[in-house]
């Protein structure tokens, strides 16, 4: 086996027509709603079979999104959901700002003290529209410069089919092929007019590695007690802190990565 971790995650968002300095100070305002909204997605989704492995920021990020075009009573039930307060003052425009520094910094091949981060980490999104839809240039400005969500035309109209080719080919691209038919056929239809996409990508070291003479190949079990016709580079770690459930602690359980994806998405992982 060897010694990191591969971690494709991606959400999709339609829409019918029916760590630095300046990270703490800028982005400090969106951190306790995601937060927040984090821990009561998991305790809706906590209750359900299998295994539970998802995204907070990728879904946040996308209604985010979302609720820059939104107003009223939308727009204030909106903002309960992702955590924010229910108020008429709410500074939406230093939320939008803050959360464009929190992604930069989320993406920065460096780290707080200048020297390259040894992981990889992309977190990508992208606007879909319907081609010769009316959208207000304000949210399409917003978005693009806080968010680096470029509006791409679509015709969901006329090529249904072709548009969920097209957003799934970016969505393998950001996710370094990890990810692929994000969308599968009967999502997308002649009414979507808009669809939100989120792609999150990250390659990291094990913080302890597996050794060679601990890894052997052996059949991988899917759910449902299917077997897979392949065999895997499978090893173990055991050490102090697996006192309580026993050696060996599997790769599973050892990871500690926190990302993933819920709800419309499709989430990928693979050890190396």
């Amino acid at each position: 086996m060897k010694s990191g971790t591969i971690f494709a995650a991606s959400l999709a968002l339609t829409l019918t027509l029916a760590s630095g300095p300046a990270l703490a100070a800028e982005s400090s305002v969106v951190v306790e709603p995601n937060n927040a909204f984090a821990a009561g997605l998991y305790a809706k989704l906590a209750g359900t079979e299998g295994n539970l492995f998802f995204s907070p920021n990728s879904i946040e990020t996308a209604l985010v999104m979302t609720a820059a075009g939104a107003r009223g009573n939308t727009l204030d039930q909106m903002a309960a959901v992702l955590g924010f307060p229910r108020r008429a003052d709410l500074d939406w425009t230093g939320i939008h700002k803050a959360f464009g520094v929190f992604l930069k910094d989320l993406n920065a091949e460096k780290g707080a003290d200048g020297k390259p981060r040894p992981f990889q980490l992309s977190v990508a999104n992208a606007l879909w529209g319907q081609k010769g839809y009316a959208f207000l240039p304000d949210y399409l400005k917003l978005v693009k410069d806080n968010y680096g969500a470029g509006l791409s035309e679509l015709d969901f109209q006329a090529d249904t089919e072709g548009s969920r080719k097209t957003i799934n080919t970016w969505v393998e691209k950001e996710t370094r092929d990890k990810i692929k038919d994000l969308l599968k056929p009967g999502i997308l239809t002649a009414d979507t007019r808009l669809v939100l996409t989120n792609a999150i990508y990250f390659k990291g070291n094990w913080a302890e590695q597996f050794k060679a003479d601990q890894t052997k190949d052996e059949p991988f079990h899917l759910g449902g007690g299917k077997d897979t016709n392949t065999t895997t580079p499978l090893g173990s770690l055991c050490n102090s802190v697996a006192t309580t459930a026993g050696c060996p602690v599997h790769a599973a359980a050892a990871c500690g990565l926190s990302h993933g994806c819920a709800g419309t998405s499709r989430c990928a992982a693979e050890s190396r």
